[in-house]
């Protein structure tokens, strides 16, 4: 699944014992996977929490199956019965994972992972993950209940997980036929995976018309356009055939004008018919 990342950039607020510079703690604990701890930072034996500051998240706007992790690595220079835990800061309120107790000192990779909006207790969504609202994600860090003995943390970061639809251009491009023959007229474009039109887009002139401009006459078959296009038919509500297409199926052609002369270009294979050109005006 596609992930985010963010490492920390600032310190947001900090209760109890902590080694660093105020204001700067966040820099011993950014290069996360740091899984020795060149750099590292202490906690106790005051328990207390740190939350950081990231970079705003930038997920699609059709993400979903959303979830949030704390990943980070954790260790003890001496064994005790201390703990660690990940938190969020949502809509102002910090919500703490379950804690672990840190096992000894070879730095060991942690990530608590929240499935739902704490605050919401229901899925994520996508404003919420990009910072928008009253229910956004705000912050990360730690909490600790009990830092004795002292709790190193080399490297921390905030993931996002989420699935998509990969956002593709999709056209139906309407084919119609008069005395002379079938043209190409017009489309209907679908954007980023939406499944209402945009506008019907005519690619004679280049301008925008009504979903419901161009009709059929019963002269045209579905069946044989299909089989001659290897390209499935699609009725629009109003009974209208249009060929489903998008720009993967057509490697190098990119532009409305070339779409219209391959159609035709095959189309002119149709016994019996023949395609006209494309014209100025429809």
């Amino acid at each position: 699944m596609p992930t985010q990342n963010r490492a920390p950039i600032s310190d947001f607020d900090v209760a109890g014992t902590w080694s660093g510079a105020v204001g700067s703690r966040y820099t011993l604990v950014s290069d996360y996977p740091d899984t020795t701890g060149a750099n590292f930072l202490a906690h106790g034996t005051a328990a207390g929490n740190i939350a950081f500051g990231f970079a705003s998240f930038a997920i699609p706007a059709n993400a979903f199956a959303i979830s949030v992790q704390v990943r980070y690595y954790d260790a003890e220079p001496s064994n005790g019965s201390n703990n660690l835990a990940g938190r969020l800061r949502v809509g102002g309120t910090y919500y703490p994972a379950a804690s672990h107790n840190p096992a000894g000192a070879t730095y060991t990779a942690r990530s608590d992972n929240w499935a739902v909006n704490p605050q919401t207790g229901v899925a994520w969504t996508v404003p919420q993950i990009n910072g928008i609202g009253a229910n956004a994600l705000q912050n990360f860090g730690l909490v600790s209940t009990d830092a004795n003995p002292i709790i190193r943390i080399s490297s921390i970061e905030l993931q996002v997980t989420f699935s998509f639809v990969p956002l593709v251009d999709y056209k139906f491009w309407f084919i119609t036929r008069d005395d002379a023959g079938f043209i190409v007229r017009a489309g209907i474009r679908f954007f980023q995976g939406s499944v209402t039109p945009e506008a019907e887009y005519n690619i004679v002139d280049g301008t925008f018309q009504t979903v419901t401009r161009y009709r059929r006459t019963a002269q045209l078959s579905g069946a044989i356009l299909s089989s001659a296009l290897g390209l499935p038919i699609i009725n629009d509500s109003a009974g209208n055939p249009a060929i489903l297409v998008s720009s993967a199926q057509f490697g190098a052609i990119k532009t409305d004008s070339e779409l219209c002369a391959y159609l035709n270009s095959l189309l002119v294979s149709l016994p019996s018919y023949q395609a006209i050109p494309q014209q100025g005006g429809v």
